[in-house]
């Protein structure tokens, strides 16, 4: 029953959620004694959702834990597009000096680490990373309009999506 002129799709998965959760605690609240409750195993976890590697959710509200995913998701996404458009383009060069500046989590590199890694010049680790952050923003704006309807709900969720504003 989602209708894109009453909101954005983020905002409705959240209802969505809530709805959901209650129901569940009804449920749980209304069965004594755990009777028909399966057996949750932690060795079934699929890979890379070990407990060790899960996110500690809490302190969190489920509408920071389902902002957090989505944007995690877009984000995701957008990565994944931009490679594919490299790949195509014939520019794999141009999403390698990315991904090492920006997804790595390394906060020492430099554009004089990548300059000397891809046997580039300073000005065109520059370039190549000021067009790379272009095209991902927008192809994040490509992902969240298909998501919102009207400009004004565009602006402020690619705002929130890049820190912004709050959600």
């Amino acid at each position: 029953r989602a209708d894109p002129s009453r909101g954005r799709l983020r905002n409705f998965i959240k209802v969505a959620l809530r709805n959901y959760l209650a129901d569940c605690q009804k449920r749980v609240r209304s069965q004594t004694r755990g009777g028909h409750r399966g057996i949750f195993s932690l060795d079934a976890l699929p890979k890379g959702n070990t407990p060790d590697e899960l996110q500690d959710f809490r302190g969190q509200t489920p509408d920071e834990v389902l902002d957090a995913a989505w944007k995690d998701e877009i984000f995701q996404r957008a990565t994944t597009l931009l490679r594919e458009l490299y790949n195509l383009e014939g520019k794999e060069k141009y999403f390698k000096v990315f991904a090492d500046y920006f997804l790595t989590g390394a906060d020492t590199v430099g554009y004089k680490d990548l300059a000397s890694r891809y046997s580039l010049s300073e000005t065109d680790i520059s370039n190549y990373l000021m067009q790379s952050k272009k095209r991902f923003r927008e192809i994040v704006i490509s992902l969240v309009a298909s998501t919102v309807s009207g400009t004004e709900s565009l602006s402020q969720e690619v705002d929130w999506m890049f820190g912004d504003s709050k959600p």
